[in-house]
């Protein structure tokens, strides 16, 4: 599913907000269903081996090994999709029952996601893994013999199942020290029977997100800009048709409700009793095979994770867009997401930024004739202003140039008429970079705004 995108469709404000927007990028991720064919019949699903790259010049000091640094990477997906996906960036994650060290499995394959909040993990991954766990996590509930069912609409389709608590250990691991305990999170394809069959009202909204291969991985895991995946609005009327009460089988047996903000499924970073401001995603960069890096915890909370010296800084609306005038356009919903594969953008403007064709035609992907470096002039919230050097290369060169390969910078895609008015940089932008994600009402040393706000080195 190359080319996609992981933010969702629903995408809320700052709870001091009115907290409700729909995030258009629809089109970004139905094309992406489409670029993942076109990526093998370029060559780029051979054989992987180790890749390398090069790491950004300033970062954290965080290493592996560091109880708040998880370890990251790129490697074109799950064993489980048939043809892979570039530019995906990857943790293992430790999940328990509550309170227990034996009741748990690592998911492996969790898509690391600036763009969206909360842990979404796919049963069959959990099944797989451990087939009792499912079972040993709480469900939660709005009374007698009632079950909360999870509608969350990403750009591809909503993704449907039950909410359960859980602890997260981050890595794979039990650092003490770096977990998010009994938390809400979704686990989607949900076997309990009340929540057998979907919602009209969710399966509506678009293609079902309940496969690995739908899905681009085994869960995700939303690490962005807010703590909760919907806020204060979901905590006042059922009609985002995000929450429901489950009562039985069959259809109608889910209706939306409304869902208290602490019961709604969180950010894992924001509820962690420590380095819990936001994170820090460091990536080598460079073409290569596969590359690793980190997903640090916190923000200038410990002497690993400071934010790098020279770092741009750039401040949200209350619903995590800034403004960016970008190869002549003015692109007031644009945002930074390690969830979307490659760099989505308007086609026409200053240059041209044609689609491909040949045997990428009908991808998204672009093509330019030569390589371009653009600059993006971005304007946020309290009058916080940087600017972004976003590379562009041709698809098709790049694709068959690196056969077997996961890893490419410059990666771009065509925004589409839905997302005419963003500049979505993604995990094309965050390779050879350090990207700081402030969650929402969180300071950190050396941001000048509280969040919700970027950081990111040159």
């Amino acid at each position: 599913m190359n080319g996609r995108s992981d933010r969702p469709a629903h995408r809320t404000a700052n709870q001091s907000g009115a907290k409700f927007v729909l995030a258009a990028r629809c089109a970004r991720w139905a094309a992406g269903v489409l670029l993942t064919g076109m990526l093998a019949a370029c060559g780029g699903d051979g054989g992987t081996t180790a890749g390398g790259g090069t790491p950004p010049a300033t970062g954290p000091g965080a290493v592996a090994g560091d109880p708040n640094a998880v370890p990251v990477y790129v490697d074109g997906g799950p064993a489980a999709l048939s043809i892979k996906i570039p530019n995906a960036v990857y943790a293992t994650v430790r999940v328990c029952a509550p309170g227990s060290s034996s009741a748990c499995a690592n998911i492996d394959h969790v898509l690391v996601d600036t763009g969206s909040v909360g842990l979404r993990l796919l049963a069959s991954a959990v099944n797989t893994a451990n087939p009792a766990l499912i079972g040993s996590l709480p469900q939660a509930s709005t009374g007698a013999s009632t079950v909360v069912g999870e509608c969350l609409p990403f750009v591809s389709g909503p993704a449907w199942g039950g909410v359960r608590s859980a602890d997260l250990h981050w890595g794979g691991t039990n650092f003490a020290g770096s977990a998010a305990l009994n938390i809400p999170i979704q686990v989607i394809g949900d076997s309990d029977p009340r929540l057998a069959s979907v919602p009209t009202s969710c399966s509506n909204q678009g293609a079902m997100q309940q496969s690995v291969s739908a899905l681009g991985a085994n869960g995700i895991v939303g690490v962005g800009l807010f703590a909760q995946d919907c806020g204060s609005v979901c905590a006042q009327t059922p009609m985002l048709n995000v929450y429901y009460q489950c009562t039985g089988t069959g259809s109608g047996a889910c209706t939306p409700i409304t869902m208290p903000t602490a019961d709604q499924v969180q950010n894992p970073v924001a509820v962690m009793a420590a380095d819990n401001n936001g994170t820090l995603v460091t990536l080598p960069g460079g073409v290569a095979k596969q590359a690793t890096g980190l997903l640090v915890l916190g923000i200038g909370t410990r002497a690993n994770n400071a934010l790098p010296g020279g770092s741009a800084q750039l401040a949200t609306d209350g619903q995590g867009y800034f403004t960016s005038v970008f190869n002549g356009n003015t692109l007031t919903k644009s945002f930074i997401d390690s969830g979307s594969s490659a760099n989505f953008m308007p086609t026409s403007g200053n240059l041209s930024l044609p689609d491909c064709s040949g045997a990428l035609a009908g991808s998204g992907y672009l093509c330019p004739p030569t390589t371009a470096t653009l600059v993006a002039q971005n304007s946020g919230a309290a009058g916080t202003q940087a600017n972004a050097n976003v590379l562009v290369v041709n698809a098709q060169s790049a694709i068959a140039g690196n056969p077997g390969g996961y890893v490419i910078p410059g990666l771009a895609a065509d925004s589409g008429t839905v997302g005419a008015n963003s500049l979505d940089l993604g995990a094309s932008f965050f390779l050879g970079r350090t990207i700081a994600t402030l969650i929402e009402n969180q300071s950190a040393p050396g941001f000048s705004t509280v969040g919700p706000a970027f950081g990111y080195t040159p």
